[in-house]
């Protein structure tokens, strides 16, 4: 079964993607870290086991924020080579700009609804079958 790791600080926004993934049927494992040491912790105890096959990374957060947070994933082998998808309140070009730069695979705005969310669940699920050539957008 595929993993997704779910870096996100907000328990509603984690709450809304976990409905959204049930909804959509997608069979993941979703894990959910809620700040940058968590996430690394957690991905520091899966090395020897398994990695997940996404991560989900909330751009604005409290301790090391998610730019911050992207460049010492990608910095760090074999964590650098999971997809990481920046799914944040941001709209700006500037913010996508800087994370594709830094690595990101998909920069994506959250949805304002559950529909939304259950889109970008679904287009998710596509992009873990067929990799990350193409991403969510909010386009």
């Amino acid at each position: 079964m595929k993993q997704i790791l779910l870096i996100e600080d907000n328990p509603a926004d984690v709450g809304l993607m976990r409905e959204a993934m049930r909804e959509a049927g997608l069979e993941v494992v979703l894990h959910a870290a809620e700040n940058a040491p968590q996430a690394f912790m957690f991905l520091r105890n899966k090395l020897a086991i398994d990695l997940p096959d996404v991560i989900i990374l909330d751009l604005r957060m409290p301790v090391i924020d998610g730019l911050a947070t992207l460049k010492i994933l990608k910095a760090n082998a074999p964590i650098d080579a999971i997809p990481v998808v920046i799914l944040t309140s941001s709209r700006t070009t500037l913010d996508r700009t800087t994370c594709l730069r830094a690595g990101a695979a998909c920069f994506t705005s959250k949805p304002m609804t559950i529909d939304g969310y259950v889109g970008l669940a679904n287009a998710l699920a596509q992009r873990l079958r067929s990799g990350f050539a193409a991403c969510p957008s909010d386009d």
